[in-house]
Formats: C-alpha cells, sequence, structure tokens
C-alpha cells in the first residue's frame, strides 16, 4: 500500500508527541525534577487565564440567586390595610401635599402599626408642612411608630427659620405629648428657642419672653397625669431662669417679678 506525504506527516508528530509524552514519564518515575517546558507552562498559563475570564463572565452574566425574601409589610395585611397602604405610596410618589396628607391621616386610623409607620414616613417627606399632624403620632402606642414620627418631627422642625414659630410649636408638642422620649427631645427644642428668643430681645420684650416661658412649663408642671412631662418641665425652668426647681408657689412668685426674685435660702444651710 502507497503511503501519501500528508499520512507521512500525521505519523511523524505522533511518533514526536508520544516519544515526549514518555520522557515525561520516565523522568516523573525515575524522581527527577523535571521542570516544564516554557510552551507547555505558557499554554497551561493562558487555558487557565481563559477559564477565570469564562467564569468571572458567566458570573456576570447571570443574577445572583436570592436565598432569602426580603419581607414585604403587605403581605400580612388585609386587603383594607393594603389598600391605605398602596393609598399613602402612590400620593408620596406624585410629591402631592395635599393627596399624601389626607391618605396619611386615614391610614394613620389603621390599627396595623406598619399602615400606621407608613402614614408617618411619608408626612416626614414634606417637613415643615406636617408638624402639626406629627404631633400625636410621637404618642403612638407602638415604639417604631412613635419614633418615627419624632424624628421626622425633629426634621421639619429644623426647617423652621421663624424662631418664635418654632418655639410655638414646641411649645404646642410639649402640651400634646406624654411619652417620655419625645418630651426630653421636644423640651430641647423648646429650650432653644426660648434662650434663641429671649436673646435676640432687649429689655422688656425679652422679660416678657422669658416669662411666657416660664408660664408655660409651670403650666404644665401642674397638670396630672404625666410625671415625665412635670419633671422635664422643672428641667427646663431651671435651665431657663437659672434656679433651683423649689415649688410652684415658688415658680409663681418668680414670675410676679422675675428680675427681682431671689429664692429663699436653704435652712439646711
Amino acid at each position: 500500500m502507497k503511503i501519501s506525504g500528508w499520512q507521512w506527516g500525521i505519523g511523524v508528530v505522533a511518533v514526536v508527541t508520544l516519544a515526549g509524552v514518555g520522557v515525561v514519564v520516565w523522568q516523573g518515575r525515575s524522581g527527577g525534577a523535571s521542570p516544564k517546558p516554557a510552551a507547555v507552562a505558557d499554554g497551561a498559563r493562558a487555558i487557565a487565564e481563559v477559564d477565570r475570564a469564562a467564569s468571572v463572565n458567566g458570573s456576570q452574566g447571570r443574577p445572583k440567586k436570592r436565598t432569602r425574601k426580603i419581607a414585604d409589610p403587605r403581605d400580612d395585611m388585609s386587603a383594607a390595610d393594603r389598600a391605605l397602604y398602596d393609598a399613602v405610596q402612590e400620593a408620596l410618589d406624585a410629591e402631592d401635599f395635599a393627596r399624601t396628607r389626607a391618605a396619611a391621616l386615614r391610614a394613620y386610623r389603621s390599627a396595623n402599626p406598619d399602615v400606621r409607620l407608613q402614614a408617618v414616613e411619608a408626612l416626614g417627606w414634606f417637613g415643615e408642612k406636617a408638624l402639626v399632624d406629627l404631633v400625636p403620632m410621637m404618642g403612638d402606642a407602638n415604639e417604631d411608630v412613635a419614633q418615627e414620627a419624632a424624628n421626622a418631627w425633629e426634621g421639619g422642625l429644623a426647617e423652621v427659620e421663624d424662631t418664635s414659630l418654632k418655639f410655638a410649636f414646641a411649645r404646642t408638642a410639649l402640651k400634646a405629648i406624654s411619652d417620655a422620649n419625645a418630651l426630653t427631645m421636644i423640651g430641647a427644642q423648646f429650650s432653644s428657642a426660648a434662650t434663641e428668643l429671649v436673646d435676640a430681645a432687649e429689655g422688656d420684650a425679652a422679660s416678657r419672653l422669658r416669662v411666657e416661658a416660664i408660664q408655660t412649663l409651670v403650666d404644665l408642671m401642674d397638670q396630672p397625669g404625666s410625671p415625665k412631662r412635670a419633671e422635664v418641665s422643672r428641667e427646663l425652668y431651671e435651665e431657663i431662669t437659672g434656679h433651683g426647681w423649689i415649688s410652684l408657689d415658688e415658680a409663681e412668685r418668680y414670675l410676679q417679678d422675675p428680675e427681682n426674685y431671689e429664692p429663699p435660702e436653704d435652712p439646711a444651710e
């Protein structure tokens, strides 16, 4: 049988390849530390790079499988609550305050705290505009809802530039809230606004503003039902007047003549 030229070529390549494999195997068995030829090493590196690139591209091209579903508060809601929740979100997405406010006030009447939280968060986006509506929400029975309302109220108050208006907002909130955490925050805002007003005024105007602030605190201390409010009011009284709290009678004496008031001497001294 006649062998063609191309068949001879294939045979030669095969013999050379087998010979090379045999040498490598023999050296490996004989314990020799024969390094890979440069061409083989380069080829191995190239293959590794291709495999690595394919792996990276493949992982980037496919979304990662979610192993845990993010909880949606709507999942456990009644149809009525879900409708309230969605109405608030739709109004908020439209950036319409009047519509959001109406939807939020309806939603806040829900017994579901997640729906009430949605209402509070939506109102919080409108800052100063929502301050009045947020006040009663700071006293919510659910801690998360109450805290969110307090945060939103404080953020909205920071947007108020008129100190007199800021003082009025803080005074209204101080009278309406009994929640301990909210009262502490509101009291600090009340004190800050009152101090700023008094410092900016002069003479009789400053005295009048100080008396107004102290009268608010005395009235709050005389209200039953909120020990924390009375405690915060006493602390604010001491901060604004510079006198230690003694009694309501002494506070009334101070209000009659703030400029000349002298607290009684401590009998223990």
